[in-house]
């Protein structure tokens, strides 16, 4: 059988390993290119409407959101996106956010003009996307040698 050789079995592992690294290296990359691309999206008045607490399934750590309504176009959407590249504040942090900016609050709310659901309160990469693609890029590289 194919499969029994030991050289299979390795180039099968590298092959798979591999794989995986480029799936999440390409959806890092282009997650940081659209956190690029949003220093050029417009700014709209929107409000705060809502605090948020919860525990995943009642589980864990609590996570904490901080939603917002905007309109573009006449169109009314509403998200808790504070940065595009997704990275998430501290617990105390977020307790912050809440203090300043209670429900009511009138903010900065970044637009995709093509695409005006995705929305943050912040544009540009936070430094944090960079980190998360290290990191992965060293979890495959750790995973591709452990599994030799």
């Amino acid at each position: 059988m194919m499969f029994a050789d030991p050289r299979w079995e390795l180039l099968l592992k590298i092959v798979t390993i591999a794989s995986l690294f480029i799936v999440v290296l390409v959806g890092a990359v282009r997650h940081l290119c659209l956190a690029r691309r949003s220093r050029e999206w417009p700014a709209i008045d929107g409000t705060i409407d809502e605090h948020q607490t919860r525990r995943f399934y009642g589980l864990g750590e609590p996570y904490h959101q901080l939603w917002y309504t905007y309109e573009v176009d006449g169109l009314a959407y509403r998200n808790f996106q504070l940065s595009v590249d997704g990275m998430k504040e501290t617990e105390r942090e977020m307790m912050e956010l809440f203090q300043r900016l209670p429900v009511g609050s009138v903010v900065k709310v970044y637009y995709d003009p093509v695409h005006p659901a995705r929305s943050s309160l912040r544009v540009g990469p936070s430094g944090g996307g960079w980190l998360m693609l290290a990191g992965f890029s060293f979890l495959a590289i750790l995973v591709l040698f452990a599994g030799l």
